[in-house]
């Protein structure tokens, strides 16, 4: 799966917004290697800061802001389930801070999911 990674202690960080069909209650589950936010058709942005507050660092709530709303930034979208699952494209520009082996391992994971098909909405396929 394609994903947006961020330096955190070292490591690569993988941020995705998951809108859920089902979802009652926004929900984060964060950890060494992922973080996830989850919210419902219903919410927004203030309903995701209010659940990253005081967890995420301001550079990974920008990062979910753009996930969120910015048209300009390079998003990927995958509808599994009732979820849509929203995670930033690929792009060196994102991965400057991080070691070239890194560049490499996380590039090559997401190269192969960005074949995965036509891009999709919360409202169905777009071509």
């Amino acid at each position: 799966m394609n994903c947006y990674a961020t330096v955190r202690t070292g490591g690569i960080v993988k941020i995705l917004l998951v809108v859920s069909d089902v979802c009652l209650e926004p929900s984060i589950t964060n950890n060494v290697t992922e973080v996830k936010v989850t919210i419902g058709l219903t919410h927004d942005f203030d309903d995701i800061l209010d659940v990253t507050s005081g967890i995420l660092d301001n550079e990974q709530i920008a990062h979910l802001h753009k996930l969120w709303a910015d048209d300009n930034f390079p998003r990927n979208f995958n509808r599994v389930g009732d979820e849509l699952i929203i995670t930033a494209r690929d792009s060196l520009r994102d991965f400057r801070s991080i070691a070239p082996s890194a560049i490499r391992r996380v590039s090559g994971e997401t190269s192969r999911a960005s074949q995965s098909g036509p891009m999709t909405s919360i409202f169905g396929t777009r071509s």
